[in-house]
């Protein structure tokens, strides 16, 4: 029932660098296709209902090599991406995994000759999966901060709304720390990345809430971190991207701000109890090895391709062209 597509090698690219900083092992694109390679050998721990491909594309690796290269050898891997995807084989259901925020398609760069079914980290796609990292290591610490934010607010090329509204929201509260700290690779914040890494994880072991607004992309990898950390993730978003909002009720292990009410955090964070909070730390505990985790994100794609081949989901465009494949197939 699960079939892997072959791929050209230089679609699988090894990452160019690690992102986020401490990343030393497989990203969700990398993982998936480990797993789904075992999972095509036992087909008992995949139970899918009809037939799927899988396309094992390492599409955030891709897109950050071809950013790293001159403009002729960007042009020649362009097109062998372009190439690949509009020779897709008829009579066959696709899907992918993908992270980066731009998925597979790459703002229109790339358009498959058939629907590839996106699970998307990175907020573009048919179905939101989480934007997982490695695991940092918590350290003991008083809880004494009530919501923090250490990351870029800015990056030379963007500014992030959400961001400026929750740095404009909290702006002269003691009660908060938000600390504008350049991305890896910039070079205004000269410190080592383990000193900021352990800035980083110090500062939401203290923390009750971790501000977890959106940047370029729909999503965080904080929002998950946080989790791990113990903070209770404060998602800033203007579009939401939520995965398994048929499964869990968000409200029970984050609290949700739209940009809209971004002036109102204080308010918001202020109004949660002590009971409130030891409910959602025991949630997320509850949650966390069947959805947050690498292997857990895996376990729980079959019943969304079901539900897809089925007509069973909201249907996206993917999937209304998707059932037009020949059940035989």
């Amino acid at each position: 029932m699960l079939s892997i597509l072959d791929v050209p090698p230089s679609l699988c690219p090894s990452p160019p660098f690690p992102y986020p900083g401490h990343q030393r092992g497989p990203m969700i694109e990398e993982f998936a296709d480990q797993y789904l390679r075992t999972c095509a050998e036992r087909t008992t721990q995949w139970p899918l209902e009809r037939a799927w491909t899988y396309v094992p594309a390492y599409w955030t690796n891709h897109a950050c090599w071809l950013s790293r290269q001159r403009r002729f050898a960007r042009k020649i891997a362009a097109w062998r991406m372009r190439r690949f995807l509009q020779t897709l084989p008829a009579g066959r259901r696709y899907f992918t995994v993908s992270q980066h925020d731009d998925g597979l398609a790459q703002r229109g760069a790339y358009q498959p000759n058939r629907p590839i079914y996106e699970f998307s980290a990175g907020g573009v796609g048919d179905v939101p999966i989480p934007l997982l990292c490695d695991l940092h290591r918590p350290i003991p610490k008083r809880r004494d901060i009530r919501a923090s934010f250490v990351g870029a607010l800015s990056t030379v090329t963007h500014r992030y709304a959400a961001r400026d509204a929750m740095a404009a929201a909290l702006a002269g509260r003691s009660e908060y720390l938000i600390r504008d700290v350049t991305p890896v690779w910039g070079d205004v914040d000269s410190r080592s990345l383990a000193e900021k890494s352990a800035e980083f994880i110090e500062t939401m072991c203290r923390s009750v809430f971790a501000l977890c607004p959106r940047g370029y992309g729909k999503t965080s990898f904080r929002l998950y971190e946080a989790m791990q950390l113990g903070c209770i993730p404060v998602y800033i978003y203007d579009e939401p991207w939520l995965p398994y909002a048929d499964a869990i009720d968000w409200n029970e292990i984050c609290v949700l701000v739209h940009i809209s009410q971004a002036d109102r955090l204080h308010d918001i964070l202020s109004s949660k109890t002590d009971r409130d909070i030891a409910a959602m730390r025991n949630r997320i505990a509850e949650l966390w090895p069947d959805y947050f985790t690498l292997d857990g994100v895996m376990r729980q794609l079959p019943r969304y391709l079901n539900a897809a081949a089925s007509g069973r989901l909201g249907r996206p465009k993917a999937v209304d062209r998707m059932l037009e494949v020949d059940d035989a197939a």
